[in-house]
């Protein structure tokens, strides 16, 4: 862990790293993933190999462009599949399962589980 905010019943599995973010209560990351300048809220699942916060274009977010420091956001009870990329400037939203992204690629900018 790196500069990083973890609360109480959040669980890091072997070889992953966490870097500048806040993951909330009863959070799961599984092994070898990583997740970078993110904020991750409530009982949320991160499966093995996963890169939240992946480095690439500064790209603003499409549905709220004041998003564009960096910050990825994930909501409370997402389900993020083994595998998963994930961009800056993200947002995948609560309640989101593994089966509501259309690859396991999220470009900078996107936001996944909003009308």
């Amino acid at each position: 862990m790196e500069y990083s905010v973890l609360s109480p019943g959040v669980h890091v599995k072997a070889g992953s790293l966490v870097r500048g973010s806040i993951i909330m209560t009863d959070s799961l990351i599984e092994e070898m993933s990583i997740i970078d300048r993110a904020i991750i809220d409530k009982n949320v699942y991160v499966g093995a190999r996963a890169r939240i916060g992946e480095s690439g274009p500064q790209v603003p977010n499409r549905v709220d462009p004041a998003l564009n420091t960096g910050i990825t956001l994930i909501g409370k009870n997402a389900v993020l599949p083994p595998g998963m990329t994930i961009g800056q400037n993200c947002v995948i939203a609560g309640d989101t399962s593994a089966s509501a992204f259309d690859s396991l690629v999220v470009e900078a900018g996107e936001t996944v589980g909003l009308s």
